[in-house]
């Protein structure tokens, strides 16, 4: 064990709570100057090196009976007043340092170690004795992810800094920040087509074409949904009640492979292709269709389909988590970098050869053991050969799960025409294929029109009018009422 000798030195660690309270030693001059003067005072004693003896052992043990007190009676807090946090809201924390000592705080640094880009709460403040001191910190949330707040730390101690207090908060809080949602430049996509009967008899929130049931008026309901027949014959206001139409599921299958992404910042294909399905998740929810989503990174993240209100924040939440531009894995040299399409053929040709070899060999063990083969789980040799998965590779998956008439929209900035392949493979099993092409070249679009498959493009450098966050950007402010009571309020920034 190595022994460290540079100053701060440790005296007295203990913990209170989740936070650990460590005494230090900065500057030991101060101590050494005083056993000096108490060595000249014991080798001869004056009036002088008594009185500087005094002094010196006085300093010190005022600044440490301060530190004491420091230590013994300063706590600090922080909490978020927001519960979940959108791209563009404002993150609002508010800060608390209660002293309980009467000697005051000169001084209280507090060092923040939260990795949420553009936001650092970290400050200098001094709190009175017996007192209170809070304090509010705001930032904007600028870009999506899983970030943290904290770890955190609280500094203080003794004027002179001779002794010193550390309050560490090792725990660290997760935030999650959703992606913004935006209007799609692009028309609406197909329905599909759902097997069975025409409706369902589950109700809808919203108003439908189907209208099986009615019921009694009730304060609130549209005038415009008065069954005006049944109001006639039963004496008294009736209004239609609506059933789910019963259209198609809609899978929305992200590009998250790594080799066919560009760009930087908000004009990264990442970020545009996860704001596209943020934004036409929201639309197709509202329109009380059912949303699932596929994503690869390279495992499986699967968010089935479902209707409810709480599903588009499931679906947020996983694109909240996909990779973004700086996550790609970085080249591997000069030759690489310089010539990508060379390192893609060599990808996909080891890559052809490995299916062609593990087909050969499912064959002869199916023939052995009269056992389906489970092709939704990627093989070792994927997962840590590749942070990304092809797109085609993708598609032969999903096509297991996918039940005939519903919808899938496949959001790529990929310009490689092998995976349209697969997309084939998905209208012959009576699945509607949508394509929405990031920033690809005009060929992929023709190909694809050819062969009969909807397709959109968007242009990343083409910035999106993104929506207020959950129809309103906010930040928290607090008032004080009259009665002297604290309480909080939310304003619109837009």
């Amino acid at each position: 064990m190595r022994l460290d000798l540079r100053p701060p030195w440790t005296l007295w660690r203990t913990h209170d709570g989740e936070c650990e309270i460590v005494v230090e030693l900065r500057h030991a001059t101060p101590l050494v100057c005083a056993v000096a003067v108490l060595l000249v005072h014991l080798a001869g004693a004056t009036s002088v090196t008594a009185a500087l003896l005094v002094a010196a052992l006085s300093m010190v043990a005022a600044c440490a009976a301060w530190t004491w007190q420091m230590a013994k009676h300063v706590r600090a807090s922080r909490r978020l007043e927001a519960r979940w946090v959108q791209v563009g809201d404002m993150m609002e924390e508010r800060f608390t340092i209660w002293n309980g000592s009467v000697l005051p705080v000169s001084w209280a640094e507090v060092t923040d170690h939260s990795n949420v880009p553009g936001y650092n709460a970290s400050t200098v403040r001094s709190v009175d004795g017996n007192a209170e001191l809070q304090w509010t910190y705001s930032g904007s949330a600028t870009r999506r992810g899983e970030f943290h707040l904290g770890p955190w730390s609280v500094e203080t101690g003794d004027p002179l800094g001779i002794f010193g207090v550390r309050i560490n908060h090792p725990h660290a809080r997760p935030l999650l920040v959703y992606p913004p949602l935006a209007d799609l430049p692009f028309p609406p996509l197909p329905r599909g087509a759902s097997l069975g009967v025409s409706r369902t008899n589950l109700a809808a929130l919203r108003p439908t074409t189907n209208a099986g049931q009615v019921r009694a008026y009730e304060l609130g309901d549209s005038f415009r949904h008065i069954h005006w027949p049944s109001t006639a014959h039963r004496d008294e206001l009736m209004v239609k009640m609506f059933d789910q139409e019963a259209s198609a599921d809609v899978w929305l299958l992200v590009d998250t492979d790594p080799t066919v992404q560009s760009g930087q910042g908000d004009t990264a294909t990442e970020e545009v292709g996860v704001i596209i399905a943020a934004s036409l998740a929201n639309d197709l929810l509202r329109e009380g269709r059912a949303v699932g989503l596929i994503t690869y990174t390279p495992e499986r993240n699967i968010v089935w389909p479902a209707r409810s209100t709480g599903q588009l924040w499931n679906l947020l939440g996983q694109l909240a988590r996909l990779p973004n531009a700086d996550d790609r894995p970085s080249p591997s040299g000069d030759s690489e970098r310089d010539k990508p399409h060379l390192r893609r053929a060599r990808l996909q040709l080891a890559y052809d050869l490995r299916e062609w070899i593990a087909r050969q060999w499912e064959r002869v063990r199916l023939a052995r053991r009269r056992e389906a083969p489970d092709t939704a789980k990627l093989s070792a040799e994927e997962y840590h050969s590749q942070r990304g998965v092809p797109l085609v590779r993708v598609l032969e998956q999903v096509s297991h799960l996918l039940r005939a008439g519903s919808n899938v929209v496949v959001i790529t900035p990929s310009n490689d025409l092998t995976w349209t392949s697969g997309l084939a493979q998905l209208a012959w099993q009576q699945i509607t294929p949508t394509v929405i092409l990031l920033d690809v070249s005009p060929v992929m679009t023709a190909l694809l029109a050819e062969r009969g498959i909807v397709c959109r493009t968007v242009r990343c450098d083409t910035p999106l009018p993104v929506r207020p966050a959950m129809g309103k950007t906010r930040h928290w402010e607090f008032k004080t009422l009259p009665t002297g009571r604290v309480v909080k309020v939310m304003e619109s920034v837009r």
